[in-house]
């Protein structure tokens, strides 16, 4: 339960300071008692592997360099959080949202993040090799020199996205949406679009992608 005190937001009955005051393991403890934690609250390099955080609500919340791989993350809330350089090699985020996050330099590697909103979030410098973003929506996000290696990108919504510099290797745009996206200076290897070029495959070459 989220409440709004003089002091700051409390989630769960505390507040992040007091929270932040803690040990990490009781931070956690504390976590996945509650399943939200107010804010602001500090798990910056914390291990967090193979939890089961589902639906859990952590927006704005500090995860930067966190181990969240294995992780169940289905239907969480992560909304303005911070998540720059966490791993996420295998988690799962079916229907998680991101919206606003910062996700610099994170690795996606073979999760599973189908039907996940990744609107207006930056996700720079992140890996999402052997990922699965189908239904996935990037929309309005700063995605320049990301890895979208064999990603599966099915029904994938990237309208208005900033891509430039990104590589793709081995994906299947064809039901793809790239409306109004930024493709220029990216790599296109073995890519398959409508058409037997792509959506918007001219679009691309004129903004320099290869």
């Amino acid at each position: 339960m989220v409440e709004t005190s003089p002091k700051g937001i409390r989630c769960g009955g505390i507040l992040a300071a007091d929270l932040n005051a803690l040990q990490m393991e009781d931070r956690i403890a504390h976590l996945l008692s509650a399943k939200c934690v107010p804010p602001w609250t500090d798990f910056s390099g914390a291990k967090l592997s193979g939890l089961d955080l589902r639906q859990f609500m952590l927006n704005g919340v500090l995860l930067r360099d966190a181990d969240l791989s294995g992780s169940d993350l289905s239907g969480a809330c992560l909304h303005f959080s911070d998540l720059r350089g966490a791993n996420l090699q295998g988690a799962k985020g079916a229907k998680t949202y991101f919206g606003f996050a910062d996700l610099r330099g994170c690795d996606f590697k073979k999760g599973l993040f189908q039907g996940a909103s990744f609107e207006n979030t930056i996700f720079s410098s992140s890996d999402f090799s052997g990922a699965d973003l189908q239904n996935a929506e990037l929309s309005g996000s700063i995605g320049t020199l990301v890895i979208f290696e064999e990603t599966n990108l099915r029904d994938c919504v990237f309208g208005g996205t900033n891509l430039g510099g990104s590589l793709f290797v081995s994906i299947d745009f064809r039901e793809s949406k790239l409306w109004k996206s930024h493709l220029k200076d990216c790599i296109l290897q073995n890519v398959v679009m409508k058409d037997g070029k792509g959506p918007h495959y001219q679009e691309a070459e004129e903004a320099g992608a290869m």
